[in-house]
């Protein structure tokens, strides 16, 4: 009965968790647009020499969106982050109780597709936080902010934040399909470093050291640069999102101002415009660190080699002869080139005879 209600519990978590989010967001843009025009209303007022403004109502309005904004904003996480691990938890056991009913498959198991699937299984769990609840946050508060405009009396303003959040949706779903996700690269990367790491003693003592180095150095070359580059197209779709938001605030202002709208109208227009429109752009996959970092070299890929080797390990006594050996000042480690070998003075033990 427990497995059961399980999968209730979590989708009735995950819809929770959403319904808190769409309210945190809308008490938010409510909070700035009803503070906006309080503040312009207040100086208006203030201006004129008779004025019938009161200022009961405006405030408590703001106290309501600031004490709803703290409570569904904590509400709305909790609820989320449970239903999120809630599904992990639940794709993981998925995973376990699978390999458990194919005892015949438990060979073909290794590190790299255990790595793969745990990653999809987060994956998925944490799709509902950094995915599902920003698209139904942002198409709400495009609905809400846009049906609040229309009732003001401002249709063509409406129309033209509309549109504006439509196409940095449109921007941000191209962005996320054009930069794939790099956890699978990651993970074969990670594989790749740990199989050159244990097997760079025995690489070394056949002359073959430098060509693993040169194929793992490839590879960590090839993920960086695709990392940078993944970097790159984030910040300029960054950099557009906010031009339009730019150009969406300043044209909604216009719009309003053409249609005969006052001061604090106009403030509370233009902060409900960018407050729309900065939730159509939390859609835009946030830019990472894009700077070149510091990629290995051979002596590190060495080095870890040598810090991962059996202290037990039988040691050939002697120098090698025919093999050039010079001293790395990093590692301490001979330096071996390909083609060589090395050969120990030590003479091994004489073959045993099975008669």
């Amino acid at each position: 009965m427990g497995d059961r209600s399980r999968p209730s519990r979590t989708a009735l978590g995950s819809v929770a968790g959403l319904i808190l989010a769409v309210l945190a967001e809308g008490c938010t843009v409510g909070l700035v647009g009803l503070s906006g025009w309080f503040i312009a209303s207040s100086a208006v007022a203030g201006a004129s020499a008779y004025s019938v403004f009161s200022y009961l109502a405006p405030s408590g309005g703001v106290r309501g969106f600031a004490l709803g904004r703290i409570a569904t904003n904590y509400a709305g996480r909790v609820v989320l982050h449970s239903a999120a691990l809630r599904r992990i938890s639940a794709a993981r056991l998925r995973l376990y109780d699978r390999a458990a009913a194919e005892p015949s498959s438990h060979g073909a198991w290794s590190g790299q597709i255990l790595d793969r699937v745990m990653a999809d299984a987060d994956t998925a769990g944490m799709a509902l936080i950094q995915a599902t609840a920003p698209v139904i946050v942002a198409a709400a508060m495009t609905a809400g902010g846009c049906l609040v405009i229309v009732l003001a009396g401002y249709p063509h303003t409406a129309a033209i934040v509309a549109a504006s959040a439509a196409v940095c949706a449109a921007l941000a779903f191209a962005t996320v399909r054009h930069t794939d996700d790099a956890s699978r690269t990651r993970g074969a990367l990670r594989t790749e470093l740990v199989t050159a790491v244990d097997a760079w003693t025995e690489m070394a003592s056949l002359g073959a050291a430098d060509q693993l180095a040169r194929r793992t150095l490839r590879r960590l070359a090839c993920f960086e640069d695709r990392r940078f580059h993944h970097a790159a197209t984030r910040a300029w779709t960054t950099a557009v999102a906010r031009t339009i938001t730019a150009a969406t605030v300043l044209l909604a202002v216009v719009s309003a101002a053409h249609s005969g709208a006052d001061v604090s109208t106009l403030v509370f227009l233009a902060l409900l415009a960018a407050g729309v429109m900065g939730n159509a752009e939390r859609l835009v996959p946030p830019p990472r660190h894009s700077s070149r970092p510091i990629r290995p070299t051979s002596a590190s890929i060495r080095s870890a080699a040598g810090s991962r080797r059996d202290p037990h390990q039988v040691r050939p006594s002697g120098r090698p002869t025919t093999a050039r050996a010079s001293a790395s000042r990093t590692t301490g480690c001979p330096t071996l080139r390909p083609g060589r070998h090395v050969r120990s003075n030590s003479r091994s033990p004489p073959a045993r005879r099975w008669s």
